[in-house]
């Protein structure tokens, strides 16, 4: 009788299967330390993640504010910028700043013209949430590049001394620098520590003049 038809084509193997898994151990060891690269890359990321959130968290609850005014004002923030987007890219969204603090809204930064500057503040207004807008919003054309890395280093140079004291919970303030002028906003534990946080930022090296729009949650304590 005729051999069944036989689909291999090669004929199986005999090897024994301690000899194949010993043939395929070269690629075993290139997988094991690559799997083991990704895992540590995955749980990097996992870990970058939980410790952003985490210092969120801790900075939301350190603030006068707690994390549920903190949240609110993210919020409205957001709202103002996603106006200014929509609105005018170029006019609007990259030059004026935002900072948020109990409703309270304090724009600062540069506007080509008195119409751009007028239609900021009247757009802050109109988001829900809003209580009130401090307009400190400069007419000046387009920026100096020199100008603005001045700022941004006076900014840090800031946060960096009011973080740097023990007398003063830096989470509680919001830190603008338009002009070599120091705009704060937030709110304070007590008298004491506003006072104190207004004295630093102007015996920073470069400052002209510090505007403050700090509430002071518990006045008269601390004095």
């Amino acid at each position: 009788m005729r051999a069944p038809f036989n689909v291999l084509t090669s004929p199986p193997t005999t090897e024994p299967m301690t000899e194949l898994f010993s043939r395929t151990t070269p690629l075993r060891r290139l997988a094991v330390p690559l799997v083991a690269i990704a895992l540590a890359g995955l749980l990097q990321a996992c870990a970058a993640a939980v410790a952003t959130g985490g210092a969120t968290a801790v900075s939301a609850a350190a603030d006068e504010r707690g994390i549920g005014g903190v949240v609110s004002d993210a919020d409205i923030r957001a709202g103002i910028a996603r106006r200014y987007f929509e609105r005018q890219v170029d006019e609007l969204y990259r030059p004026v700043h935002i900072q948020v603090n109990q409703g309270r809204v304090l724009l600062t930064g540069r506007v080509a013209t008195r119409t751009w500057k007028s239609e900021a503040v009247s757009i802050a207004r109109g988001v829900p949430g809003v209580t009130q807008v401090m307009d400190e919003i400069r007419v000046v054309g387009e920026g100096n590049l020199g100008d603005y890395a001045r700022d941004t280093w006076l900014t840090t140079k800031v946060r960096a001394a009011l973080l740097a004291d023990e007398a003063v919970n830096s989470f509680n303030y919001n830190i603008e620098v338009s002009g070599a002028v120091v705009y704060l906003i937030g709110l304070a534990a007590s008298d004491a520590e506003h006072a104190r946080a207004v004295e630093i930022a102007r015996g920073i090296s470069g400052v002209k003049r510090v505007v403050s729009y700090v509430e002071v949650k518990h006045p008269g304590a601390g004095a």
